[in-house]
């Protein structure tokens, strides 16, 4: 009895003393057409760093200061919005925020939306491994001969 008591007593102070949890849900990350259509960059390239991005002060905290990783890329093919040959790109660290595992070194294809003048990414787009990419890469083969700013929807 005293056991039941003990524990009982060890989960109502858990419940008491915890934080709010946010677990990560994706809603799917559509076609290739559609998640360019809707990306404010799209590019292939290399993970050359990372570093921790700087947390908001507890009063300039908001839902969605989710990124805490900047991961700075060798961008090797610019398919949108990227100018340059170096990109950082925000993500969380996985697991309950949807943060991607970039591997330095690794090279991805990468759809990154903007967020307060930062790109951010996460495992609810179509980022993927470059390997992994092939039917992504054939839809962007086929994006040279279209107009600059033209928008495709529809199935």
């Amino acid at each position: 009895m005293r056991a039941v008591i003990v524990l009982l007593g060890l989960i109502i102070t858990l419940l008491i003393t915890s934080y709010n949890v946010n677990a990560c849900t994706c809603g799917g990350s559509g076609t290739p057409c559609e998640s360019f259509g809707s990306a404010d960059a799209v590019f292939a390239g290399t993970v050359v760093s990372a570093r921790e991005n700087e947390r908001p002060k507890q009063a300039d905290r908001s839902e969605m200061d989710w990124a805490p990783r900047a991961f700075k890329f060798s961008v090797e093919q610019a398919y949108l919005g990227v100018m340059g040959t170096e990109i950082e790109v925000f993500t969380g660290y996985g697991g309950g925020d949807c943060g991607y595992q970039f591997k330095i070194g690794q090279r991805y294809l990468v759809y990154a939306y903007r967020h307060k003048e930062k790109l951010t990414t996460s495992i609810c787009t179509r980022t993927k491994s470059f390997t992994s990419a092939n039917e992504d890469l054939a839809f962007l083969g086929t994006l040279p001969s279209a107009a600059a700013g033209v928008t495709i929807y529809g199935k």
